[in-house]
């Protein structure tokens, strides 16, 4: 990663002029990051991989004492996010005034003690809790949930060691909202399109799912591990992730609806606009009021 990362500093030292650097920029060979940091064409064409240049760029600038955070954080611990990261780096420097927006740098001014925060990649670095405790305050409720879903899951991370993150600075702006989105995220969620999903039921008023439940046939034989369930209704909810079978999803479906379930599929470009898939959940769930009892085995 760092043979793809070209300081000015570095650049001059070899005798490469802030002419040449130019030209390399014009010509295509190089993208400016921020200033005096460059990316060679050939680097990383994803934006988590350009964000990651970036971040290195900038903790090279700003120097000791200032931790990437936020989203930035995110993307250093392997954290998915809402919306893909730009160039514009997160970081939070410890002090309660001074900090500063630019094109490139959004640096952060509030406190953090010394186990907030951690070295990766030798980058000084808000720990997960205390990204997800910054996100849960900064960021909107679904982008929140999406990067918190995932930091429980992947760092094993408890609503309490969350809520404990949050607490320490009391007086920090969006509390309640930060609250509301760590209470209301789930390590079960096991991608974005999941956690989406369940923001998207909650804001349509529809019943509170249980994730990743265990279908097994009258015999007991293992039928399949569903996304979300209404045990209440016996309805199932089948998120089918980007690149899955439809074929298999279609099979799957079939065998659950032959044991009596009512069964609703949505996909990634459904998230946007929830409305449709929402009225399919609600006609699932009238449809379950008159329908005999499932032939299955819950676990």
């Amino acid at each position: 990663m760092t043979d793809e990362l070209l300081l000015r500093k570095t650049a001059l030292k070899r005798g490469v002029t802030d002419y040449a650097l130019r030209q390399a920029c014009q010509s295509g060979r190089l993208t400016r990051l921020r200033p005096g940091a460059y990316a060679y064409t050939n680097g990383p064409a994803d934006p988590y991989g350009r964000h990651l240049l970036a971040i290195r760029a900038t903790a090279d600038a700003v120097g000791d004492g200032v931790a990437i955070s936020h989203q930035s954080a995110a993307v250093l611990h392997g954290l998915p996010l809402l919306e893909p990261p730009g160039r514009q780096v997160h970081a939070t420097v410890n002090r309660a005034t001074g900090g500063r927006l630019t094109r490139c740098l959004h640096l952060h001014s509030t406190r953090f003690d010394e186990d907030e925060v951690m070295m990766v990649d030798g980058v000084l670095t808000t720990t997960p809790a205390r990204t997800v405790a910054d996100l849960a305050r900064t960021a909107s409720f679904c982008g929140a949930v999406v990067t918190g879903d995932a930091a429980m899951r992947t760092y094993g991370l408890s609503i309490d060691q969350l809520t404990e993150a949050l607490q320490r600075w009391h007086r920090r702006r969006g509390l309640s909202q930060a609250r509301q989105a760590i209470f209301f995220m789930d390590a079960r969620s096991e991608s974005p399109g999941e956690s989406r999903s369940r923001v998207a039921m909650h804001f349509a008023f529809l019943p509170k799912p249980e994730l990743q439940t265990e279908i097994r046939d009258e015999h007991g034989d293992f039928v399949a591990r569903v996304d979300f369930f209404l045990p209440q209704h016996n309805v199932i909810g089948d998120f089918a992730f980007p690149g899955d079978s439809t074929d298999v999803g279609d099979l799957r479906e079939d065998v659950l609806r032959g044991l009596g379930a009512q069964v609703v599929r949505w996909t990634t470009a459904d998230l946007d606009d929830f409305t449709a898939t929402a009225s399919r959940w609600r006609r699932a769930i009238a449809r379950s009021a008159t329908a005999p009892p499932p032939r299955w085995q819950i676990r």
